[in-house]
């Protein structure tokens, strides 16, 4: 599904075109084009917030929303930019090669990344 298919399912629940863009105070015109895909831009994590808190979306409507408007998880941003993943060549090759994983070699990964660690903190 597109960003504006979900957006679409989400409003439908909640009320009319008009009910919704009002509590979001925002144009219904404006909520039609998204709802369409209509616009050239992704919306804002600031946006994408406010759609969630106010149509009160579960975990699963949250991470479709923002999975769809090409928007990551904010505590995954903060900790690439903590990690500096530009700047660390290897790491932005990790961050680009998760997609292509299955669950089984994320598993793997994670607890050889947990083993490291662990001989870290020691």
């Amino acid at each position: 599904m597109s960003f504006g298919e979900i957006l679409k399912e989400i409003r439908t629940k909640r009320g009319s075109l008009r009910q919704v863009a009002e509590l979001l105070n925002i144009d219904f015109a404006y909520l039609s084009k998204l709802e369409n895909d209509r616009v050239s831009f992704k919306p804002s994590r600031d946006f994408l917030n406010k759609v969630v808190e106010k149509l009160k979306c579960d975990e699963v409507e949250k991470n479709n929303l923002f999975s769809e408007a090409g928007r990551i998880d904010e505590e995954i941003e903060q900790a690439a930019q903590a990690a500096q993943v530009n700047l660390r060549p290897n790491l932005k090759t990790l961050f680009r090669a998760a997609p292509k994983l299955s669950e089984e070699e994320i598993g793997k990964l994670n607890k050889r990344i947990q083993k490291i660690l662990e001989t870290k903190d020691k």
